[in-house]
């Protein structure tokens, strides 16, 4: 979707991301044969993967070139 991101709105970054299983991905970085796509929010183990393990979620966000002061607030990682 198109934003000026001047607005001060908050933004949901949910939707389907690139998640990678048992993977760490340096940023930059992906590899086409373990990709797999998750919604978010969401648990993995609701997507058929164990309780237990590491991942990689990726998502690409396109910002305008004079985009400034923005953060990112991840509240729950478990």
């Amino acid at each position: 979707s198109q934003s000026n991101f001047e607005d001060g709105f908050i933004y949901d970054l949910n939707g389907e991301w690139q998640f990678y299983w048992m993977d760490f991905l340096k940023p930059g970085a992906e590899d086409q044969r373990k990709r797999n796509y998750l919604n978010v929010p969401s648990e993995w183990q609701n997507n058929g993967y164990p309780e237990f393990g590491h991942a990689t979620y990726k998502l690409d966000i396109n910002l305008p070139a004079k985009t400034t002061d923005l953060a990112l607030d991840l509240r729950s990682v478990a």
